[in-house]
């Protein structure tokens, strides 16, 4: 009997080599950009590849999870018994350890998490959420927190909840610390997508698919139609908008996704995430005002929210420079709640560049008891009490700086200019050759260093010094003044 094969055309044979190489290269294209959590060396991982490549996400899932208990059984404990408990698919062994775990650190995030995983396993949704909302109260947005609370409202029914949470995970660019978490929502959205067509609730659909164009970009394609789909049918279209203007903008293709985002604040003035996304665009275009205008009505929208707020505050101290608006902005904050490091920081920086030092310097130490340990915190307010003219503060400030983290180039070069301001110019020497040593590229350090070179009477070491500042900066007005008088010099040294 003949092949089928050889009974065909010689360019129907021509046109079916062209496609099949086609279909090769385009496979191959979508599985180097896909991540490598899909690709597990062993059977059930291969089959869990088989069935997310032809659209099986829940099978894919169980597969995943599969491949997850054999490996974990094979690689044996972790360090953390709950998760490996988990991850070996022992449920039972995995919520009793955590519990454990809970009950001596009510904040264990790690246990809070695998109590949240065996409970959607059980199928004890509220007992999910309300585990999830304990890790997002220690940790605001923590990813896995927020994507296991969309699972548990997905299944709750509670679908606009879901794509909040959703919404809130995705705003970050940061992805889920746990492989079980992504298998969660892998499986959610395969078994939503399983249900007849009329109850599919396409907007959440098109938001997990957003999530997973993260890791392989065909999920892009799936994402848009379930987007269309909503805003056809009315289900949460303002969000089905912004995951088209994402989609868009991850593309290229920025007037497009401003358009989606315009259109979703058109559709709901009061979409926080659209003004914000909105935002950025204005932001690549250099359109300042209506940049300020989105951030501020996402502020306005969300207050309270420091996703938001910080947006704001970025802009105002960078882009418009009002520091006074972003400092009373954070006061504001520190007023509201408990104080948040980063908030008493911020607002210490502010005073800084407003001149105000003393209360930069309060604020400072009010940081450093929270934040003992962070170098930077000391050398900001060093350089305070330096314009403050309080020299030996500003020097144990860096020493202090210089204790936590030895090799920092920083505070060698502020003690620099410290012993250089009060005439210790050896000391301000030996302190800009260990920031420069360092790493410092600082031309003001490196011009610095010179010219005490020439003070100290180091001609040749100043002629060396001043050259190859000049070969960094040829225009640099410290060499020009000071290095015909270096050259008057040598040679008057060399010639005795």
């Amino acid at each position: 009997m003949r092949h089928p094969f050889r009974t065909l055309s010689p360019r129907l044979k021509v046109a079916l080599a062209i496609a099949a190489l086609l279909l090769g290269a385009a496979v191959q294209r979508q599985i180097w950009q896909m991540d490598e959590r899909f690709f597990q060396g062993s059977l059930p991982g291969i089959r869990g590849l088989a069935l997310y490549a032809i659209g099986d996400y829940s099978g894919a899932a169980r597969a995943y999870r599969d491949h997850l208990r054999e490996a974990s059984r094979a690689a044996g404990p972790s360090g953390d018994d709950g998760w490996s408990a988990l991850l070996s698919g022992d449920y039972q062994s995995a919520k009793a350890i955590s519990k454990k775990a809970v009950e001596k650190n009510p904040v264990d995030i790690s246990a809070l998490l695998t109590l949240a995983d065996v409970a959607l396993h059980e199928k004890a949704y509220g007992e999910a959420l309300e585990l999830s909302a304990r890790v997002l109260t220690r940790e605001r947005d923590q990813y896995d927190a927020l994507l296991l609370s969309s699972v548990a409202h997905a299944h709750s029914g509670a679908y606009g909840s879901a794509i909040d949470s959703l919404n809130r995970a995705m705003r970050h660019r940061r992805t889920e610390s746990r492989i079980t978490s992504f298998l969660w929502a892998l499986e959610t959205a395969g078994s939503l997508g399983d249900n007849p067509n009329g109850e599919r609730p396409f907007c959440l659909l098109a938001q997990y698919y957003r999530y997973f164009r993260i890791f392989d970009d065909s999920n892009a394609r799936p994402a848009i139609r379930y987007a269309n789909r909503a805003i056809a049918s009315g289900d949460h279209p303002p969000d089905a908008y912004v995951t088209l203007g994402v989609i868009a903008y991850k593309t290229g293709r920025r007037q497009e996704a401003l358009s989606h985002f315009l259109k979703a604040v058109e559709v709901n003035p009061k979409h926080a995430l659209a003004h914000r996304w909105a935002a950025l665009i204005y932001s690549d275009q250099g359109d300042l005002a209506n940049e300020y205008q989105a951030l501020n009505a996402a502020d306005e929208i969300a207050p309270g929210d420091p996703f938001h707020a910080l947006d704001l505050d970025h802009f105002l101290i960078h882009k418009s420079g009002d520091y006074r608006r972003a400092l009373d902005r954070t006061l504001k904050r520190l007023g509201d709640t408990p104080p948040d490091s980063k908030d008493v920081w911020t607002a210490a920086s502010l005073y800084r560049s407003l001149g105000e030092q003393e209360e930069a310097v309060r604020y400072y130490q009010s940081a450093i008891q929270l934040q003992p340990r962070n170098p930077s915190l000391y050398e900001e307010m060093a350089f305070s009490l330096r314009e403050l003219g309080q020299s030996n503060e500003a020097i144990a400030a860096y020493q202090q700086a210089i204790s936590i983290a030895p090799y920092r180039p920083t505070p060698h070069a502020g003690l620099g200019f410290t012993f250089h301001k009060d005439a210790r110019y050896l000391e301000a020497v030996g302190e800009f050759e260990q920031a420069l040593r360092y790493g410092d590229r600082s031309i003001g350090t490196h011009a610095g260093l010179c010219s005490l070179y020439h003070q100290t009477g180091a001609f040749e070491r100043a002629l060396e010094c001043f050259q190859h500042l000049l070969a960094r900066d040829p225009k640099n007005r410290t060499a020009a003044n000071l290095l015909p008088y270096v050259m008057t010099n040598l040679r008057r040294e060399r010639s005795k």
